[in-house]
């Protein structure tokens, strides 16, 4: 250990040095400690599972069998929690979307790696690093100088969603195209007059440019005042229904709510649409444009003869089969109860309706009932559906969940389960011809519950024979489901979650290490269950100061691939995981030194950094040397020095230590050789910490006391600083 500046004789040496020499002896009073923690490190591992779309896969299971990452065993406040958080400009109401292996060809942070995608209502898409949270690009969809911007919630008379919107639904990844597909919603300021404008946006994964030609225009509507509207373009099908002009319903981009998750299959994205508020004029729709050129492939209208019949299943997706067939629930609308020879209502209206929808040879110049390119192959109607209507009950506020085969029965292999705000979960038969369609005295379907005491407004998750489903005012609660037949009861979590409850995700390593996941809204935290027995095992409150989650959401869904959780908040987007263990300790440093010259009111440190796994230095002072050690700075990984404001204070030839935080200043020294030389020497130890805030004792080699610190080396002090650092958990 070398002695710091300051320390050797002043014999020779100009007023000035003379001078710097006893400012540094009088530092000598505070002597310092270089510590370095150990960096968090963890394997690091080639990430493998991508979700494309809303609750992972086709039929909406929301269930990942491929996590082996998280274990009940690991997900607790010990070794899980809050691994970064990313700010970004808007509300996160889609669920955040995970591609693996993407190549970034734009910005500082250029090639290939993990990225997560996170839509807002501010009209922003997010490109973001999965494994430390930068964001690598961003598209913005709105223009304010040109007059193009979200929505205001108060132009919309509905503050279902507030203060703005813009994303509102799940977009969804095309893999083979490395393409991402989000509808956006803007209010665009012409000539002094407000459209209202929905558009399809085609963006490349790599770049974030648009593709295809893209922006696809869905819609584009002018209020007018009162129940006028200019129709500047969007779809339009034959009916005399809410809002139809000359005998065309045309799509009103001002009134209709894109809600629904985006669906990819066969080639085209699909979007549903349902209102803001019930506020009238609106229909439920579902549109379809082709995943590589953007064209339409498909108009399709729920009630073109009547009203409403949205399709919004609180941010649920459209369910697809293998076959490419289109599940969705409907709301409050007008269901036709006259039927035509075939079991369909006459007037092809659908309120509060199980859709079973199929493509078929229809086309714009030759239409069906509904629209073109897509038709109603079968469908389930509620018994009490009137009741239902007249009620605000829809049946439409869950989304529906195809279940794998393993929880049919050789007479229904292929089954649906959905709930709606009665409280009834429906277990339908999918094939065509079985669903049930419409009986006013009974229900024909494989099974069905009593009316619960709550509505549903989430999407059920399957996972290992049950399904769950966590309802505002209940519990977690799991049905178990076999040959056909799901539990009358089942087993219930301890906690509650009030309105709107959640829809739960589900981990697990095949059928093995389940969790269930869940974004509780009421009071903004990721929580975590056991799935077989529903035993909480971390909540993202009980270790808050580290892993709070931000303001919930509600209809939020939490991602969880290769071993993160990603949720959505009012303004960020959080990303939880394992905290990995400190698994080295690093070497300490040496050659600590200080100095303190005159034109600076600093003292300066600086040691010789000898290890490459330390993450921050933490700055620690003592009056002694010895005890009471405090805090005074932190330096960042690799540094090599550190300074610290003192007071320093120069009068006629001598020298005054002023200590600004503790208030007090040294006695006067006068300026002679035989006063530094004689202070005295105290030894210098390394401290390894192996946690945060609490200091490693590293037994001596030599003959050092057993249990205390490692002496490395000695220099002339009489007080002592101590450098630390606080572990990095590892990306």
């Amino acid at each position: 250990m070398r002695n710091r500046s300051g320390s050797g004789p002043l014999k020779g040496r100009s007023a000035s040095a003379r001078m710097n020499a006893s400012v540094a002896a009088a530092l000598d009073e505070h002597a310092w400690r270089v510590h370095a923690l150990a960096e968090r490190l963890e394997s690091r591992r080639l990430l493998s599972v991508d979700v494309l779309s809303y609750h992972n896969d086709a039929g909406s299971t929301g269930q990942n069998l491929a996590e082996t990452a998280l274990t009940p065993a690991n997900v607790s406040s010990a070794t899980f929690g809050k691994r970064y958080s990313t700010t970004v400009d808007g509300q996160i109401y889609a669920q955040p979307l995970v591609k693996t292996g993407v190549n970034i060809t734009v910005g500082p942070n250029p090639g290939v790696q993990d990225v997560v995608f996170a839509a807002t209502q501010h009209d922003s898409l997010y490109a973001i690093n999965a494994s430390n949270g930068t964001v690598l690009w961003r598209d913005s969809f709105i223009n304010p100088a040109a007059g193009v911007i979200p929505v205001p919630s108060t132009d919309l008379s509905s503050g279902d969603i507030a203060p703005e919107v813009g994303i509102t639904s799940t977009p969804v990844i095309d893999a083979s195209s490395n393409t991402i597909f989000v509808s956006a919603k803007t209010r665009e300021t012409v000539a002094g007059q407000n459209h209202y404008v929905y558009q399809l946006h085609a963006i490349d994964l790599s770049s974030g440019a648009e593709k295809f030609g893209g922006p696809r225009t869905i819609g584009d509507t002018v209020f007018l005042g009162g129940a006028n509207y200019n129709f500047v373009s969007g779809p339009s099908v034959a009916g005399t229904g809410l809002g139809s002009v000359g005998g065309q319903v045309t799509f009103n981009a001002m009134r209709e709510l894109n809600r629904t998750a985006l669906t990819l299959v066969n080639g085209s994205v699909y979007v549903a649409f349902a209102s803001h508020g019930d506020v009238d004029p609106y229909h439920g729709w579902i549109l379809g444009y082709s995943a590589s050129n953007l064209q339409p492939t498909a108009v399709f209208n729920t009630t073109p003869n009547g009203s409403d019949g949205g399709i919004w299943q609180s941010g649920g997706k459209i369910a697809s089969d293998a076959q490419g067939n289109l599940y969705v629930e409907t709301g409050n609308g007008t269901f036709d109860s006259t039927l035509n020879a075939g079991g369909f209502p006459s007037t092809a209206d659908y309120g509060d309706s199980f859709l079973k929808l199929t493509r078929d040879s229809s086309t714009s110049a030759n239409p069906n009932p509904n629209g073109w390119g897509l038709g109603v192959a079968d469908y389930f109607t509620p018994f009490n559906q009137a009741t239902l209507n007249a009620g605000d009950s829809d049946l439409g506020s869950a989304g529906p969940v195809l279940l794998p085969a393993l929880a049919g029965s050789a007479a229904h292999p292929n089954l649906m389960e959905g709930e709606g705000k009665e409280g009834r979960v429906y277990l339908i038969d999918t094939a065509t011809g079985q669903m049930g369609k419409f009986d006013p005295n009974v229900d024909h379907v494989v099974q069905e519950s009593a009316a619960a005491n709550s509505g549903a407004f989430d999407t059920a998750a399957y996972y290992n024979g049950a399904f769950y489903v966590i309802r505002p005012g209940g519990k977690v609660q799991q049905f178990s489901i076999a040959n056909g037949v799901f539990a009358a009861t089942g087993v219930v979590s301890t906690d509650s979650y009030p309105w709107p409850g959640a829809t739960p995700s589900i981990s697990a390593n095949g059928n093995t290490n389940g969790i269930l996941w869940a974004l509780d809204k009421s009071t903004s935290q990721l929580r975590a269950y056991n799935a077989s027995t529903l035993a909480e095992l971390y909540t993202s409150n009980q270790a808050a100061a580290r892993d709070a989650l931000g303001a919930a959401l509600k209809f939020a869904v939490p991602t969880v691939a290769n071993g993160m959780v990603c949720a959505g908040t009012y303004n960020a987007l959080d990303i939880y995981g394992i905290l990995a263990p400190v698994t080295q300790v690093p070497a300490a440093v040496t050659n600590l030194s200080a100095a303190a010259p005159l034109s600076s009111s600093a003292s300066s440190l600086s040691w010789a950094r000898n290890s490459t796994n330390e993450s921050s230095f933490t700055i620690l002072r003592s009056p002694d040397g010895v005890s009471q050690w405090t805090q005074v700075g932190s330096a960042a990984a690799g540094s090599v020095g550190f300074s610290e404001r003192i007071g320093i204070v120069q009068q006629a030839g001598e020298v005054r230590l002023g200590d600004a935080r503790r208030q007090r200043h040294e006695p006067r020294r006068d300026i002679q050789l035989r006063r530094i030389v004689r202070v005295p020497i105290r030894h210098l130890y390394a401290h390894a910490p192996g946690e945060p805030g609490r200091r490693h004792r590293r037994q001596p080699a030599g003959g050092d006391e057993p249990g205390k610190p490692e002496l490395i080396g000695r220099w002339n002090c009489s007080d002592g600083y101590s450098v630390t650092s606080r572990p990095q958990r590892a990306a």
